[in-house]
């Protein structure tokens, strides 16, 4: 504490002068009359005396440790999600962006493992715009995988779509010179293997003739350190968004979490369902903090055994008899050796329900019995499937 005495000729002089030394925040301790005029005794608390005010230590909640551990969050996340509603906790140690999906963004690449869900994000993706009012220009550059093209044919030719085919970055560059205005475009690439450089190279020249937005498919469910290895290969590579699939499917999340820590990569998209136009939805904080609260296994010793809290159909009545008992049909060939396979019907059978076209007509015998082949119809040109030159 400082202690100062001012004097001055009047008590107004006085307090403008203690204003002018110690600031508002002054403390006035005395005043009496002197020679001069008046004096003031006047004291101001120093910084170091004050003692800030004691913040309450954070009581870890054992209910969110629990949920972090089953999760197998990594321990670096940890800190950042023990306190506080989960969803705010998630905003604020991970990135979430929404998809661009208008008529001036730039093409959106789905790219991942093969059978991470690529090929079905997008349909579902075109379900989503078809469903808006917007027309997308679908792109399939996966000529690796068999029946890669005729899968996602099935679903553009639902939607009324024409599926353009450029596996190359030179038909994807022509593929692109043709695209109709205002259409939102999605490219399907093939699976790849994050750590084989000829394979990244590939989908690097992909990405850069189609000089679009590469979002990366990974499923949820993955080993932590396996997840967070996969985000940042494909982050060094262009990645910069990270869509999860198959969270309807798996229980822990931990390795989505890790590889959008480890990477930077913005959560943007969750499949929940097998559906093509309900089966995928934005993530958000809050839909990422209920699903993962959803999948906390109950204990034992609270809850017991699932099966015994799903609800039970009512037990239906047995049928009532009248009258005396059924018969039982008793075998009287006890002896006969039991038989695998049952017995061929009679030749008669085989051969009245088989005829033979190459036998003559019987006299009264229809002519319908002896079929004409059908001549199958000449293939024609598909017409909802377009190879890109």
């Amino acid at each position: 504490m400082r202690l100062r005495l001012f004097r001055a000729p009047n008590m107004a002089e006085a307090m403008a002068r203690v204003r002018a030394e110690l600031g508002d925040d002054a403390l006035i301790l005395g005043t009496r009359p002197v020679q001069e005029g008046v004096e003031i005794t006047a004291a101001l608390e120093s910084a170091a005396s004050v003692a800030p005010a004691a913040r309450p230590p954070v009581v870890p909640d054992p209910r969110r440790a629990d949920l972090l551990a089953f999760h197998a969050v990594p321990e670096t996340l940890r800190p950042a999600l023990a306190d506080g509603p989960l969803d705010q906790a998630l905003r604020r140690a991970l990135p979430f962006h929404r998809l661009a999906l208008t008529g001036d963004a730039r093409p959106l690449l789905l790219v991942g493992t093969p059978g991470a869900g690529k090929t079905l994000t997008v349909a579902r993706l075109a379900t989503r715009l078809v469903l808006a009012g917007c027309a997308p220009m679908v792109i399939t550059a996966d000529a690796k995988r068999a029946g890669a093209t005729e899968q996602l044919a099935a679903f553009t030719r639902l939607l009324g779509l024409t599926l353009t085919v450029a596996s190359h970055p030179v038909t994807v560059g022509r593929a692109l010179a043709r695209r109709p205005p205002g259409a939102p475009v999605l490219i399907d690439c093939p699976g790849t293997d994050a750590f084989d450089p000829t394979q990244m190279e590939e989908l690097r020249a992909l990405a850069a003739a189609a000089d679009g937005t590469v979002a990366l498919v990974l499923p949820a469910g993955l080993q932590v350190e396996e997840a967070a290895d996969l985000a940042q290969a494909h982050a060094a590579n262009g990645a910069e968004m990270l869509v999860a699939t198959r969270l309807d499917l798996a229980r822990r999340f931990g390795g989505l979490l890790a590889a959008a820590a480890a990477a930077s990569l913005p959560l943007a998209e969750a499949g929940i369902g097998p559906g093509a136009a309900d089966g995928l939805v934005p993530l958000t904080p809050e839909e990422l903090a209920r699903r993962m609260e959803a999948r906390l296994a109950p204990s034992a010793a609270a809850a017991g055994d699932v099966a015994d809290r799903l609800p039970r159909p009512a037990p239906t009545a047995a049928p009532r008899h009248h009258g005396p008992p059924p018969r039982r049909e008793v075998d009287t060939h006890p002896t006969a050796a039991p038989t695998s396979h049952p017995m061929p019907p009679p030749a008669s059978w085989q051969a009245a329900a088989m005829p033979d076209p190459r036998a003559p007509l019987h006299a009264g015998q229809a002519a319908s019995v002896r079929p004409r082949p059908t001549p199958m119809p000449a293939p024609r040109a598909r017409q909802d499937v377009r190879h890109a030159e």
